[in-house]
């Protein structure tokens, strides 16, 4: 498993919309990701999953990664989730 942990540079509030494109795009990744902020770890394969940390912009989370090319999709997500 790889993780890494980084500050989100959001425009806006995760809101349900975002959540919906985030999980069907990981969706498609041979990979598990999970997003941990506090003490509570979600699937981020998960729509519903997602919108229960109300991710917002400044938010210190930690991207957990395990599965094929863990290393090069860590990356892609991390960058991915900052578009938002």
């Amino acid at each position: 498993m790889t993780t890494i942990k980084f500050k989100l540079e959001l425009k806006n509030t995760i809101h349900a919309r975002t959540a919906f494109i985030i999980s069907d795009f990981l969706s498609n990744l041979n990979c598990d990701v999970f997003i941990k902020k506090g003490d509570e770890i979600v699937n981020c394969k998960n729509a519903i999953s997602i919108l229960k940390l109300f991710l917002k912009n400044d938010d210190e989370i930690e991207l957990l990664v395990d599965g094929d090319e863990e290393k090069r999709n860590i990356i892609l997500i991390k960058n991915y989730l900052n578009e938002f």
